[in-house]
């Protein structure tokens, strides 16, 4: 007889000896006391405890991040086990490991060796960033993985194990703007594109989401430094750009900061209350009057022929109106309302109620 064969005899007759004394004195047969004998008798037994299946799943500190550029951050995960816990049993025969299986009362020694090492093995982890010129993540140790942000944009950090997986989605933002007490207005750089622009309006806009409220930008704002798409610069009230329309070229100037109410506040893609950055024409874009007949009733700005005309004709050939956010407009439909109504343009003249306090006094 082998000495596997040997054993798993052993073993079966100490459970069966252990049902007749469960029977007779009211002890509980199990695998733990047939595991017990064969130690008792010299032979060498390994245990090792598991969940009873695998993996199932990966729990993450955090799923959504806003990190700034250059900032490392630390995330942990966690394997998820299924409840319970189960003991296999190993016996060491000429230095190799055989398990003992015990299954409905049947107890048996497995005749293919078991690699005890592989069995002790920690799950394989995985981490990979979906772009790691945005985010580069790396599994520093057990459970702990290295965010590195680098510049802006949006990426997922996948973590895996077996066949689960868990994402993490990181967005690099940039830094908040830094407020200008002093400004000297200026015809704004050629490499500073309306796409640059458009990055620092909404970082200028972000700002009025901020606790600091010396990082805040306020319609009283002069000017601010910014870092967007990899560009730092500054710009102020007074500082222009231009622009073409329907192929005329045109000078627009920075007007002020966080003035206008956005008409969506998912305008910048977040909840925004604010278009960061309110422009301006220099000069008169078209020739068009408020109302076709000077004594038409028309309800104000609202039913107004000029704004028709710069929300269509001149807004359909701007060439940057992509990135120009719709905005709420404040205006009075009689010059004896009670109260201002609201109209939502891209395009607006300046009205009374920015002017003159309720429409009807000089601010």
């Amino acid at each position: 007889m082998s000495k596997l064969k040997e054993i798993e005899e052993i073993a079966r007759i100490s459970y069966m000896e252990r049902q007749i004394d469960e029977i007779t004195n009211g002890e509980n047969a199990t695998i733990a006391s047939a595991i017990s004998d064969l130690k008792e008798k010299g032979y060498t037994i390994k245990e090792i405890a598991g969940g009873t299946n695998s993996i199932t799943g990966i729990a993450l500190s955090e799923e959504n991040i806003t990190m700034e550029r250059n900032v490392e951050k630390t995330v942990t995960y966690t394997l998820v086990y299924s409840e319970g816990t189960v003991v296999r049993y190993f016996v060491e025969v000429d230095g190799k490991d055989y398990e003992i299986i015990f299954n409905n009362g049947e107890i048996i020694v497995n005749t293919n060796e078991t690699n005890l090492e592989e069995m002790n093995k920690k799950p394989e982890v995985t981490v990979t960033s979906s772009d790691s010129t945005i985010i580069e993540a790396n599994k520093t140790e057990e459970g702990k993985i290295e965010l590195v942000a680098k510049v802006e944009g949006e990426a997922i950090v996948t973590v895996r194990c077996e066949s689960q997986k868990a994402e993490c989605k990181i967005k690099v933002a940039p830094p908040p703007p830094t407020v200008l007490t002093s400004h000297t207005k200026k015809a704004i750089p050629s490499n500073i594109t309306w796409e640059d622009l458009s990055a620092a309006a909404k970082v200028i806009s972000d700002s009025s989401k901020l606790e600091d409220t010396t990082k805040k930008v306020t319609n009283d704002t002069i000017g601010v430094q910014v870092t967007v798409n990899g560009k730092t610069f500054e710009i102020g009230v007074g500082d222009t750009k231009t622009l073409t329309s329907n192929g005329t070229t045109y000078t627009a100037r920075i007007l002020g900061f966080n003035h206008d109410e956005l008409s969506e506040t998912s305008a910048y893609g977040e909840n925004n209350q604010y278009a960061g950055i309110s422009f301006q024409f220099t000069k008169a874009i078209g020739n068009m009057g408020m109302i076709a007949t000077p004594m038409e009733p028309h309800g104000g700005w609202n039913g107004a022929n000029v704004r028709s005309h710069l929300n269509n004709t001149i807004w359909n050939g701007i060439s940057n109106k992509t990135i120009i956010k719709n905005v709420k407009k404040l205006y009075y439909a009689a010059y004896n309302a009670s109260k201002a109504s609201i109209s939502n343009d891209y395009l607006w003249l300046l009205s009374a109620t920015e002017i003159w306090e309720e429409g009807k006094r000089r601010k």
